[in-house]
């Protein structure tokens, strides 16, 4: 678990001091959110309320580990996240929803974002790109 009352309280709390936002990403970092096996209730909720409870934030967005979810998963997805945003995993062209921005459906309160770019770990883990 995250210690909370050693680094990890104190560390978000100077990011939320100079007005930058803290967000949720998963409770284990599974590689993959699509399996039927990963309990997203547990990966997302739990995350999320714990982070918010302990930071005293009154809502919190979140952004995907792993591989990129299925449309599916974003709609069961979106009932933690109802009055926020998800940010999807890597949509860069032919994966995801490249440069989405918005709602999955109609009727939706879940702000839905993909990113069209690399992330630090695909840019230097498998692209080998350094400085």
């Amino acid at each position: 678990g995250t210690d909370w009352d050693g680094f990890a309280r104190a560390h978000w709390l100077r990011f939320l001091d100079i007005e930058s936002e803290v967000g949720s990403h998963s409770y284990t970092h599974p590689d993959d959110i699509n399996d039927p096996a990963i309990d997203l209730a547990f990966q997302f909720d739990t995350c999320q309320n714990e982070t918010m409870a302990e930071l005293g934030l009154p809502r919190l967005g979140t952004a995907q580990p792993g591989a990129t979810e299925t449309l599916a998963t974003a709609l069961t997805l979106s009932q933690y996240f109802a009055t926020t945003y998800f940010s999807g995993g890597y949509s860069g062209i032919g994966a995801g929803y490249p440069n989405a921005f918005g709602y999955l459906q109609p009727g939706q309160t879940m702000v839905y974002m993909a990113p069209n770019m690399f992330f630090d770990f695909t840019a230097v883990d498998f692209l080998g790109w350094t400085a």
